[in-house]
């Protein structure tokens, strides 16, 4: 009988992961058809004569679905009560960045328009560097030549000159991309650490901000000209009144739609918006559990979920994410199992990726194309295209395959031996809750010479060493079943010494004191 029982209860449980990762598809499927669909209505209301450049009216729809999705998100901390002067800095960044890249897409219409904002990848990078002196691994940089290649075989095409609009629009977009990663990295510089701010209450305040200075620019420019500004443009194109009222209306919905879209699947399952978000952290983290839970070692897999845990909390202020709702301090089953089909789940957001690219192309030239030559498809903007695509998809997630051998690799060495975090006493019902690992745990474990079957002693330790956690890392590159022994800090096992530019893949620095979890300094792939 509890047989029986206990085989309803695991499929009854397999059933509930697989809707779990039903929904998270369908919601990025959602996400990608709605990326799409904003230039494409973009570009619907132009042709009706509905989106004069000045009049600013075609962003609006954005920020009030931002505003909408901060006020009905329910969050721990009011968005009323958030530090509204540090996000001002990059919320006036995001609302520059929206009129430059709309402006763009105005004027050198959606097909131009995409493979324009694929530049916005190099310089999130470019930045990162400069601003935040972070480090790109040699895939990245492939992956922004690659961008800069695609993105020179359509300006070649273009005619750069004071009447063409479509070369307008690309250097608008071109500027915004600039902004785009500006913002990218004020968001990690001001809204992480112990001011940060939870992503709803980020994106209501920024709806809001942004939408009082556009509301204000309508009162002083666009209404005293609402004639010569929008009524005469659409007697112009012989536009329709229902049509670009749907148009507005449908730009609100996707606007709603998207935000609360994306912030699902940040705070529930980061590798999907790896691909979109262009940041591989998070697919990495998720692949680490995926490819341990398929092992046959229980404890294997208890450490990979603290641990998994841990890297979630660390990649968060890259992703722009709050920490108070997610990553949680601990991780039970049912959350786990959401990182199960990871590594396919992270491949699939690059699919989108260029899935979106697709769907902008096809669509553009079948309903545009008579109307204007620029929106047309042409060989040359499809190899321009792919190779913005190819590009962006190597900068995102190249290091996936490699990172989930060199997890096959650690979880098949002695780590098996140690124990998870302590349970905090509370059962929920799928096989208690995992602690992130205590800063004594840690610490012993990696001074300890990581010896089969040692259970780490009740002591703090102050700080880790990377040397002390060089045999670790070791066992990615040379996997083994037995780990070197009696290891001395900063020497190998055959007595020589080892730099740390010798290490694989990525180092372990601190701990982080506030929440006596490991810290990973670098985590480059």
């Amino acid at each position: 009988m509890s047989n029986m029982k206990r085989l309803k209860g695991e499929e009854a449980r397999s059933s509930s992961v697989l809707l779990g990762h039903t929904g998270v598809v369908l919601r990025c499927l959602a996400l990608v058809l709605v990326n799409a669909g904003q230039p494409l209505l973009v570009d619907f209301l132009r042709y009706h004569g509905a989106a004069e450049p000045s009049t600013l009216l075609y962003i609006l729809p954005t920020y009030y679905g931002m505003v909408v999705v901060g006020l009905a998100s329910k969050t721990r901390k009011s968005m009323w009560r958030e530090n509204w002067s540090r996000a001002f800095s990059v919320c006036l960044c995001d609302l520059l960045h929206q009129i430059a890249e709309k402006a763009g897409l105005v004027f050198a219409g959606s097909a131009a328009y995409t493979i324009t904002a694929s530049w916005s990848t190099v310089w999130t990078a470019l930045l990162s560097l400069l601003i935040l002196h972070k480090r790109l691994a040699g895939y990245q940089w492939l992956g922004i030549l690659l961008i800069c290649i695609g993105f020179s075989l359509k300006a070649m095409q273009v005619n750069f000159s004071e009447t063409n609009h479509e070369a307008i629009g690309v250097l608008l977009t071109l500027i915004a991309s600039v902004l785009h990663g500006l913002s990218f990295v004020l968001n990690e510089m001001f809204l992480t650490g112990d001011a940060r701010m939870e992503g709803p209450n980020l994106v209501g305040m920024c709806g809001l901000i942004s939408s009082s200075f556009l509301t204000v620019w309508m009162l002083i420019w666009t209404i005293p000209q609402w004639e010569t500004r929008v009524l005469q443009p659409v007697e112009a194109t012989n536009g329709s009144i229902p049509a670009i009222i749907f148009g507005y209306v449908a730009l609100l919905l996707l606007a709603i739609l998207r935000s609360a879209t994306l912030w699902y699947l940040l705070q529930h399952v980061g590798a999907v918006s790896a691909g979109v978000l262009k940041v591989p952290l998070m697919g990495v983290c998720c692949g680490l559990y995926s490819v341990c839970a398929l092992g046959k070692e229980e404890k294997n897999e208890e450490y990979m979920k603290s641990y998994l845990c841990m890297l979630v909390r660390r990649s968060q202020p890259v992703l722009k994410a709050s920490s108070s709702q997610w990553p949680p301090d601990r991780i039970n089953d049912r959350e786990a199992s959401r990182f199960l089909p990871v590594i396919s789940i992270a491949h699939l957001s690059l699919f989108f990726q260029g899935a979106r690219t697709a769907v902008v192309f096809v669509l553009s030239h079948y309903f545009y194309c008579h109307l204007q030559e620029s929106q047309c498809l042409t060989s040359v903007k499809a190899l321009s295209a792919m190779t913005c695509v190819t590009g962006v998809m190597i900068y995102s997630g190249f290091g996936y395959s490699f990172v989930a051998k060199s997890v096959e690799a650690l979880s098949s060495a002695s780590l098996s031996s140690y124990s998870p975090g302590e349970t905090d006493g509370q059962g929920d019902g799928q096989g208690g809750r995992w602690r992130l690992w205590r800063k004594r745990d840690v610490s012993s474990s990696f001074s300890s010479g990581h010896t089969a079957g040692c259970s780490p002693p009740n002591m703090e330790v102050s700080s880790c060493s990377i040397a002390s956690s060089q045999p670790l890392l070791k066992s990615v590159r040379n996997p083994t079943n037995e780990l070197p022994q009696n290891t001395s800090r900063g020497e190998s096992k055959d007595g020589q010494n080892d730099s740390d530019d010798d290490l694989p893949s990525f180092k372990v620095g601190s701990l982080v004191r506030e929440e006596e979890a490991l810290e990973i300094k670098d985590f480059m792939i």
